[in-house]
This record gives C-alpha cells, structure tokens and sequence, in this order.
C-alpha cells in the first residue's frame, strides 16, 4: 500500500512537470492577461488526468469481468450495479454538490461557515447512506424475488448495501475537496480507485463470481473513503479551518432545505425511472445478457461524457469562490 501511495506521488510529480511546460508556453501567458487561466487549466489538467485513468480502469473491468463470468452472469452483475447506482444517486451526490458550491462560496471570507458545512456535509451524506444502505437491505428480497425473479441474487444485493455506504460518504467528501479546488488530491483518488477496481473487481469475479466481484467493488469502496477521509483531514489542517459548535451546525440546516432537498427530490425522480427501465428489461427474453450488452456499451458512454464533467466541476468552485468574494467582474467574464 506504501509502495503504491509513493509511486502514485511520483506519477504527480510528473504531470506537475508536465502541467508548468503547458502553462508557460507564450499562448497560455497571453490568455492569462484576460481570464485566471492557471487555475482553470491546472483544475482541468488534474481533473482530466485522474477521470480519464478511472474510466479506462472501470471499462478494462468491466470487458474483462464480462470474458470471465460470460453473458449471462455478467448480466445478472449489471443488473445489481445498475440496482446499487439508482440508490447511490439518492446517497451522496446532493451533499457533495452542496459541500462544493458552498465552501467555495465561504472559504476566503468566513472560513467558519465553511467549515460548518463541511461538517454538516459529511454529517448528512452519512445518515442518508446509512438510510439508502437499509433501504436497499430492507427492499432486497422484493427486488430480487418479484421484480428480478432471480432469487438466488438476494446475498448479492444485501452485500452490496456497503458499497453504497460508503460510496454515499465519498461523495460528500469528493465535493469538500473540490470545495476547496483540490484538483490534483481528486485526481490521485480517482487514480487510486480506477487501479483497485480493475485489481479487485477482476480477481473477486475469477475467484468467487458475482459475488466476489460485489466483495470486489465493496473493498474499493473503503479503500477510497479512507484515501478520500486523509485528503479532506489535510486540506482542513491546510486552511486551519476553525473549530464550530452545534450552533454553528444548525445555523446552517437552511441550505437542506433550501438546496439539498430539491437536488436530491430531481435525483429519486430520475432514479426511480432508471430502476424501472432496468429491471423491464431483465425481465424480457435473454433480459441479463442484453442487460449485459448494455452495461458495456454505457462504459463508452461514460468516457465520452467526461469532457462536460470536467468543465463543470472545475467551473462550480471557481466560480463560487468568485462569487463568495462579490467580484462580479471576473464572474462576468
């Protein structure tokens, strides 16, 4: 683990090299007399390298996943994480969205809000996956009996009810840091996670089938919330974030209401579509293998989906953090 940790520092150290070369070419000095551009292409360069490692990992996966469990049980796998993805949706993002915007928002000028939200963040991405992992857990016979009718997938749902716990916690996490425009600290989890789901995933499918390729994924998954956990510690430790009480806390439970909510009501909405489409389709003739074609199919899709993601999640805190300051000036341009 060591060894890895050190030869992914060194990977960074090399892209940082690479990174200054771009920025001090005469093109890149020029268009910084007009609009910040170190930082937005320091946020993209980050950002692209460590998305672009991650989805190669997760479609190398998930190809050679399919050659190792054929058509049919790949499919059965897909159905499951198609299953855990529509409850995941409901877990984390909505606070990892609002931990982004609005420590961006508060860090330069009132670090204490910042670090309210950044505690109430975590907080509340911890009972809502705690709340979706039950859920999914209390929900995993009816799933697996009367809308799959593939009883014999009921462990595999209830192990997958970690998975969502602690991907749920990552997400608000992953917001905190993006927060705080940690783009090279995002790029390293994501790398990190992208190598272990390609090592994990593949060896607990060879050795144990679906459900060692589940236990594959669930490891990851803590494995990335401890690496997440140590980069949120530091970057609080960095900005000597204050110490706030409960009032403090509460102070900010507007923002639930007044943003989460909404976000996380559009996301059941679209969840609960998606999980209706993928279990009608299980359901028809050769269901699990068309399932299956469509889970590789969407690999692809997801790679070239992440250019838009990139410029988005480097826009949000930048744009936020000139917000926060009321220089509508740069937020014009």
């Amino acid at each position: 683990m060591i060894g890895l940790v050190i030869h992914i520092d060194n990977d960074s150290n090399r892209m940082e090299y690479l990174r200054h070369c771009i920025l001090s070419s005469p093109l890149f000095k020029w268009l910084g007399k007009f609009v910040p551009v170190e930082r937005f292409f320091s946020g993209v360069f980050w950002t692209s390298i460590g998305n672009v490692v991650s989805s190669l990992a997760s479609l190398s996966s998930s190809l050679l996943l399919a050659r190792i469990l054929g058509a049919l049980y790949y499919g059965q796998f897909s159905v499951i994480q198609s299953t855990l993805s529509v409850f995941m949706v409901l877990a984390g993002p909505s606070m990892g969205f609002l931990a982004t915007k609005y420590i961006a928002e508060h860090r330069y000028l009132n670090p204490r809000r910042a670090a309210a939200i950044l505690m109430l963040s975590n907080i509340l991405a911890f009972a809502l996956s705690a709340v979706m992992a039950v859920a999914l857990l209390l929900l995993s016979p009816y799933i697996a009996d009367h809308l799959m009718r593939t009883p014999e997938l009921r462990p595999e749902l209830y192990l997958s009810a970690t998975i969502l716990l602690f991907t749920g916690v990552n997400g608000a996490q992953l917001g905190v840091l993006l927060g705080f425009e940690a783009f090279r600290e995002v790029a390293t989890i994501n790398i990190f996670k992208g190598f272990f789901t390609f090592l994990l995933v593949a060896l607990g499918g060879y050795y144990a089938g679906i459900r060692g390729a589940i236990s594959g994924l669930s490891a990851v998954s803590m494995l990335v919330c401890a690496f997440s956990n140590h980069y949120v510690t530091n970057i609080r430790t960095k900005h000597n974030l204050p110490r706030i009480s409960k009032a403090d806390l509460l102070s900010e439970m507007e923002l639930l209401f007044s943003f989460a909510l909404p976000n996380w009501l559009f996301s059941m909405v679209t969840s609960i579509a998606n999980l209706w489409t993928y279990i009608m389709v299980s359901r028809i003739p050769q269901g699990y293998v068309q399932m299956g074609i469509f889970n590789a199919a969407n690999q692809f899709f997801l790679m070239l989906n992440f250019l838009p993601m990139i410029i988005w999640q480097v826009s949000l805190p930048m744009l936020s953090g000139v917000a926060g300051k009321k220089d509508f000036v740069k937020l014009r341009r």
